[in-house]
């Protein structure tokens, strides 16, 4: 890249994929830092050449629960074997088979469960 003028800026996209096991075992929370650097010479500063960011990763293990068909209003805590950062949201995905569901800002999904088939 050439030269960037005074108070522009450029967006360098990283992408970071942790080793493990989706839906494995609870484990420790573990931070990456990333530092992005310049080598600019008409700065004396050298704090100004670099802009380093930590990022908690989140680890969220696989949830399942049980409930009697028709039940409404059943709830579900996806938090407790997680660890994630404070102010991480929380979100329903598609394809569910349950109806209503909802999931609060700490973890607790509720939903109604669709009723049992009947035995033919």
């Amino acid at each position: 890249m050439g030269t960037l003028a005074a108070g522009a800026t450029i967006v360098c996209p990283v992408s970071y994929v942790t080793p493990g096991t989706a839906g494995g075992t609870d484990t420790t929370p573990v931070s990456v830092t990333l530092t992005g650097t310049t080598s600019a010479t008409n700065d004396s500063n050298a704090a100004n050449n670099t802009a380093p960011v930590t990022r908690t990763i989140i680890d969220a293990v696989n949830d399942s629960a049980s409930q009697p068909g028709g039940t409404l209003g059943a709830t579900t805590s996806v938090a407790t074997n997680d660890q994630f950062p404070a102010s991480s949201l929380f979100s329903v995905v598609t394809g569910g088979s349950c109806a209503n569901a909802s999931v609060s800002g700490t973890g607790t999904a509720t939903y109604d469960v669709r009723p049992a088939a009947p035995v033919p």
